[in-house]
């Protein structure tokens, strides 16, 4: 992985300047691979002056037209998103490099909270962030996502029912020992499709790492790979494991995600509702999905990681806080 984090940082400095050389990342490239979100300096030569670039950098597929199209919108928004210097592709891989932005990341803000009452102010500003997003009109915005004069139930079924095709379709090339646990989540997924919906756009990773801050004020969002329109309880439904990547205590992390779903449905008119089926149905199809990887066979560490994710969404999810409107 490493080599192609090089390779495309090094075409992304070469499309910012035509004659640039003796290109060089300094740090250890380890920690890119290791986080979604960085801070990366970069030193070139180009016509014979040595230049010193800054960026806040976050790696993707190797087609991102679809994140350059949504900050390109975004920006005309007030969610704060980062501006792109310039981008680089290797393999199947693409390095983006925007402009620095002030603060921190929640999940470092998180890591190093002393009290309590910080934690919960960390919350709160998260929490708002979200229902701002979630309250843009996608058919202004970004209305290439879907088709503005669709119903939204019936732009959340379409979607629902195409990741039980595909979920399907692949149930038979997963290892036999896989099958029974397969069969059995899909059957639950089956019996809690979204009914009621509440469409907007979503951000799709809204992981705390990808959220930067000065205090209470939110600096910036980046990572939106996979923005889409859909129902809100997607943005929200990977919470807790996300917390428990951050590395929050149990009971930490509980006081976070109380305090982010209160504060969101006191600012959102947004219902999240859907909230057990999603947080069951993206890490099983994370699961399905390294499965199915030959050419990167999953640890099978991995593999019980994201089967106990499973199994404890679907054991929570009657305790997950929701409102319909």
């Amino acid at each position: 992985m490493n080599q192609h984090i090089e390779a495309a940082t090094q075409h992304a400095i070469s499309n910012l300047h035509e004659d640039a050389h003796d290109i060089s990342l300094p740090q250890d490239l380890s920690e890119i691979e290791a986080g979604p979100v960085n801070r990366l300096s970069v030193s070139w030569k180009a016509q014979d002056e040595l230049h010193m670039g800054h960026f806040l950098t976050w790696t993707g597929p190797a087609d991102n037209s679809h994140e350059f199209r949504m900050l390109q919108a975004l920006a005309h928004t007030e969610i704060p998103v980062p501006e792109i210097i310039t981008a680089g592709t290797s393999g199947h891989r693409s390095v983006m490099l925007g402009a620095q932005v002030e603060g921190d990341s929640v999940a470092s803000m998180l890591e190093s909270a002393g009290m309590r009452w910080e934690i919960s102010t960390i919350a709160f500003a998260f929490s708002r962030l979200l229902a701002r997003i979630h309250s843009l009109d996608w058919t202004k915005v970004a209305p290439w996502l879907e088709d503005p004069e669709s119903i939204p139930e019936d732009i959340v079924d379409v979607q629902v029912e195409e990741a039980f095709q595909w979920r399907e379709a692949n149930a038979d090339y997963v290892p036999d020992e896989w099958s029974s646990f397969v069969q059995k989540t899909t059957a639950w997924l089956d019996l809690r499709r979204p009914v009621e919906v509440s469409l907007c756009i979503c951000h799709g990773q809204f992981h705390p790492r990808n959220i930067f801050a000065v205090d209470e004020d939110i600096t910036a969002v980046v990572n939106w790979q996979k923005a889409r329109v859909t129902d809100a309880s997607v943005d929200l439904a990977m919470l807790p494991v996300w917390l428990n990547e951050v590395g929050l205590s149990a009971e930490d992390a509980e006081l976070f995600a109380q305090a982010v779903n209160g504060s969101y449905l006191q600012s959102s008119p947004r219902g999240l509702g859907n909230t057990p089926y999603y947080s069951v149905a993206i890490p099983f199809d994370q699961l399905l999905d390294r499965l199915l990887d030959s050419e990167n066979p999953p640890e099978p560490e991995e593999l019980a990681r994201l089967k106990e994710t499973v199994e404890r969404a679907m054991a929570l999810a009657g305790r997950v806080p929701w409102k319909n409107r």
